[in-house]
């Protein structure tokens, strides 16, 4: 789905990223990790099309990314930045049904058949009870759920999702992995930038492990731990209990 060929990118003459080669597979749940400052972020927005002063390639379903027009790209992925802030009081169910303008012509209304996709949404993320509230008055919790339903609503194939689990308490971010899950069996392809291991990485089945700008291993997860102590620099245990995969820290 997404192949990452020699991507390069330096700020001030300091390298961010170092030949940076992976691929995503489609209908996959990607975690990506590595400590703070390795270059997460920024690789998100150059997937995204946020930064394009980058040198090396990014194809998406066999396009080479720049040759993407942004509205046409608005219906191959969504990127949801770790932080949401609305300054300007504007409705959940105007922010959700946003999601249909990148198949919306200039001049049109939305279809019956964006409604349908927009009603099955509020009831998919049950969302009935923000539906009319202002997004300025949304706990955090409550804004992500409402732009990964955005994203939903969107129908795009590939989420890309930076930190979703920051600031969220420990049943919010559980409902919110559990949503992730489900959205990857309805045939949509996930990207997490998480430190949130033992959240993420019990049901990701490829991981990317970045640390200073280069990457340290990327491919299907295969339990070995070592690939976490690298890149993290911190101790890991798993366990298997009733088919259930667990993972957590060994101080």
């Amino acid at each position: 789905m997404i192949n990452i060929k020699n991507i390069n990118f330096k700020i001030h003459n300091k390298t961010i990223l170092e030949n940076i080669c992976f691929n995503i597979e489609k209908n996959s749940i990607t975690q990506i990790f590595g400590p703070n400052g390795a270059g997460k972020t920024t690789l998100f927005k150059i997937i995204a099309g946020v930064i394009t002063d980058y040198t090396g390639s990014i194809f998406i379903n066999n396009k080479k990314l720049i040759d993407i027009p942004i509205k046409k790209l608005a219906q191959e992925l969504t990127f949801l930045p770790q932080f949401h802030n609305f300054s300007l009081p504007v409705s959940v169910k105007d922010i959700l049904i946003a999601g249909r303008y990148p198949y919306s012509s200039l001049f049109s209304s939305y279809s019956k058949s964006d409604m349908d996709i927009f009603n099955n949404a509020v009831e998919e993320f049950e969302l009935q009870v923000l539906i009319d509230r202002d997004a300025t008055t949304l706990s955090g919790g409550e804004i992500k759920k409402v732009m990964l339903a955005s994203a939903f609503i969107q129908n795009v194939p590939l989420i890309l999702l930076d930190e979703p689990f920051v600031s969220l308490d420990p049943l919010s971010a559980i409902k919110l992995k559990n949503l992730l899950v489900k959205l990857n069996k309805s045939d949509k392809t996930i990207v997490v930038i998480s430190h949130r291991m033992e959240l993420m990485y019990p049901v990701a089945s490829d991981i990317v492990a970045i640390n200073k700008g280069k990457i340290i291993y990327s491919g299907k997860k295969d339990g070995n731990l070592d690939i976490l102590k690298e890149t993290l620099g911190t101790n890991f245990k798993r366990q298997i209990i009733d088919n259930k995969e667990y993972l957590y820290f060994d101080e």
